[in-house]
């Protein structure tokens, strides 16, 4: 698992440099990449995986049938108004 958006590497257990700690490793982390990266506790790497999991079950369980509805439209001002028949 690789969570890009927040820099963890779920796999690694690693997450990427931030703040003072970034910049300093700049540098480095242009010549090797593993210098841009940080460890991280084991424990804070299972919490993500169990939320993670928590996250995907409630994705899949939620089922939306918003275009099959008959909406009404209504114009106000240049804006547009969906309202539920």
């Amino acid at each position: 698992m690789c969570f890009k958006r927040l820099g963890i590497k779920i796999d690694e257990i690693c997450r990427k440099r931030a703040g003072l700690d970034g910049a300093i490793h700049f540098i480095p982390g242009l010549l090797k990449d593993e210098y841009k990266f940080r460890s991280i506790d084991m424990k804070t790497v299972k919490m993500i995986i169990e939320q993670a999991i928590g996250y995907e079950e409630q994705c899949a369980t939620y089922t939306s049938e918003l275009y099959s509805e008959d909406v009404q439209l209504i114009s106000k001002d240049g804006r547009l108004y969906y309202l539920p028949e």
